[in-house]
C-alpha cells in the first residue's frame, strides 16, 4: 500500500510503499493512482472525503472518479 509521506518543492509527492519497504516518488496525478489497487484507491478516496458509489467497481472507473474530483 502506498502512503503519502510528503510533497517536495517541485510538487512531486513521495509515498512509502509498505509492502516493498521503499520510497516511491510521483507527481500526484492519475499515474500515481494507477499504481494503486482497488482497495488502496477506496482507502485513498475515504481519506480525501470522496464517496465512491456502489455501482463504481472497476479500477479505471474509480481512478476517473478520483481524477475528476481534484
Amino acid at each position: 500500500m502506498l502512503k503519502p509521506i510528503r510533497k517536495t518543492l517541485t510538487g512531486q509527492i513521495e509515498y512509502w510503499d509498505t509492502e516493498k519497504k521503499l520510497v516511491v516518488v510521483g507527481s500526484g496525478g492519475s499515474d500515481d493512482l494507477s499504481a494503486m489497487t482497488v482497495a488502496q484507491l477506496k482507502e485513498y478516496a475515504a481519506n480525501h472525503n470522496v464517496t465512491i458509489p456502489a455501482t463504481v467497481t472497476k479500477k479505471e472507473d474509480i481512478i476517473k472518479l478520483l481524477s475528476d474530483g481534484k
